[in-house]
């Protein structure tokens, strides 16, 4: 029975690799590996006991296969799941480029890699941010990161993800300001998009 769960996850690991779903697939190739190990280790503990167990009885082949066909798929959904960042961002009019830095350094932590040539990647992500001013707060400067993201899946060929927000941003200058919501901007983008890409 096992066995037969963990082909069946292994294979639906595989069509969703297939159709690029690479953190998908990566949960469901992790949810076989231990029904895999009991088989293998039901397997051992009949071997000990019955002697005349055939490999063909116990399903050795299969378990073998499906191993290998497992470690290989693993190792391919090891690799990162490639992003391009397209960013327009502004702190009053200066040209920056603190959401996408920051949003870069964030999900690298959660593997995801990083491509300049949007045709090699698995996901196209767009970023346009800018600032403004919204007035005093006890003698500090608050201001608004104006944030506009979207996600492409460039496998599926399609949008999975858009979204605009807005992060507050307080210090005791007007730049200042403007720079810490862009930055506080990020976390929260990766927080919006990370079920599609991790």
């Amino acid at each position: 029975m096992n066995l037969t769960q963990a082909e069946g996850l292994a294979q639906t690991a595989h069509d969703l690799e297939q159709s690029g779903e690479k953190a998908r697939a990566r949960q469901q190739c992790q949810a076989a590996i231990p029904l895999l190990v009991k088989v293998r280790q039901s397997q051992e503990l009949l071997t000990a006991i019955d002697g005349n167990a055939s490999p063909e009885s116990l399903h050795l082949p299969r378990t073998e296969t499906l191993h290998n066909r497992l470690a290989q798929m693993n190792a391919r959904l090891a690799q990162a799941v490639s992003v391009h960042v397209e960013s327009v961002e502004n702190n009053f009019a200066r040209p920056t480029s603190l959401v996408a830095n920051r949003l870069k350094s964030t999900l690298a932590t959660k593997g995801c890699s990083f491509t300049e040539d949007p045709r090699r990647a698995d996901f196209r992500l767009k970023i346009e941010a800018n600032t403004r001013h919204h007035g005093t707060e006890y003698g500090m400067q608050v201001c608004f990161a104006d944030v506009s993201v979207s996600l492409f899946d460039v496998r599926r060929n399609r949008s999975v993800f858009e979204d605009e927000f807005s992060q507050k941003g307080i210090a005791s200058t007007q730049e200042a300001a403007g720079r810490k919501a862009l930055e506080d901007a990020a976390p929260a983008i990766a927080n919006k998009i990370s079920q599609w890409i991790e």
